[in-house]
């Protein structure tokens, strides 16, 4: 009696053989075929320290500096706080340094905004676009931010800020003003901003 050989193992080796190969192929073949032509993957190079940002600068108060520059919330994971239905937001967060000037500094947003010479929808504080009841472990961080308020007080010497938020996109705006404030478009390096934020002064402010 002769030994049989049964075909089904080998007809299964080499289906899975295939499979294996063509998984290979699709996964990797588009890498190393860039690789291989002198190209690779493209990777995203993180902006230069010397490269310029835009900011807005208001320098009408003595002794104050004041601040707007661009923010991204998603890095805080805090946009499921906001009532947005659709609507998608730019932000901006507005420092206020108030170094010495005699008086408490005031940004009061509650009924007003910043509008812009250019036109545009109106700056304002993310306070208006946040659900009844966020949940209380983002609250801290929403305090910090100034996300809850609509409103600031500076005392001297003291510094705070407001999250804030326009539905276009702001990058082309030359300046935001409301009553007597008026923030200007300035461009500055990242370097030169980082350095500032992490040591702020008026003079230096100033030099803007």
């Amino acid at each position: 009696m002769r030994n049989r050989a049964d075909p089904f193992f080998p007809i299964l080796a080499t289906a899975v053989s295939i499979v294996v190969l063509g998984s290979v192929v699709l996964v990797f073949y588009p890498k190393l075929s860039g690789v291989l032509d002198g190209h690779g993957e493209a990777v995203e190079r993180p902006p230069a320290p010397t490269a310029n940002v835009h900011v807005w600068a208001c320098r009408s108060v003595d002794g104050a500096a004041l601040l707007l520059k661009p923010y991204a919330l998603d890095d805080e994971g805090l946009d499921t706080t906001l009532d947005l239905e659709g609507v998608t937001l730019h932000y901006l967060l507005l420092s206020v340094f108030n170094f010495s000037s005699p008086d408490p500094v005031r940004i009061d947003l509650s009924q007003a905004s910043l509008l812009s010479p250019e036109g545009g929808t109106a700056l304002v504080p993310v306070a208006k676009f946040l659900r009844a009841d966020p949940p209380a472990t983002l609250q801290p961080v929403l305090r910090a931010l100034g996300a809850l308020e609509k409103r600031i007080d500076v005392a001297p010497g003291r510094s705070g800020q407001l999250l804030l938020a326009v539905t276009d996109d702001p990058s082309d705006r030359t300046a935001f003003v409301s009553g007597q404030y008026s923030f200007e478009r300035v461009e500055i390096s990242r370097q030169r901003l980082a350095a500032w934020l992490e040591r702020p002064d008026w003079k230096g402010f100033l030099d803007f």
